[in-house]
């Protein structure tokens, strides 16, 4: 399975599951009739890792807030100001922390961290 789906990311081909139906969108007018047959082989079994793996086809946009030259921060957010402008470069909101992921694929969580900056802008926002 993991074969397959590498080889449909090499032909920018994704897939979802939308109202439990396994759903294919690429780029291109057709796709190879030796791979559809791979992806009809083994539609249950996509479906049911997508599914295991919680991922959403058609995921809602985000509206971006209109710009702006400054923004109201947030309670939180003028606490962390406040604390970072009196003290040293203090460490206070600094949670460092680690997990071993066994059994990562390191490819596929790469490209779920990816999503995830892309799909939010503060996630790409610097702050000076």
């Amino acid at each position: 399975m993991k074969e397959l789906i590498q080889e449909l990311q090499a032909q920018n081909i994704s897939i979802a599951v939308v109202d439990n139906e396994l759903e294919v969108s690429f780029d291109g007018d057709t796709i190879d009739p030796a791979l559809v047959e791979k992806i009809r082989s083994n539609k249950q079994g996509l479906i049911d890792l997508l599914k295991k793996h919680n991922v959403q086809g058609s995921s809602k946009a985000i509206t971006p807030a209109p710009e702006a030259e400054n923004y109201v921060l947030s309670n939180a957010q003028r606490r962390l100001w406040v604390v970072s402008q009196v003290g040293d470069n203090t460490t206070a909101y600094n949670l460092p922390n680690q997990v071993l992921l066994n059994d990562l694929d390191a490819e596929l969580f790469a490209t779920a961290i990816c999503t995830v900056v892309a799909r939010h802008e503060i996630l790409r926002t610097v702050f000076r």
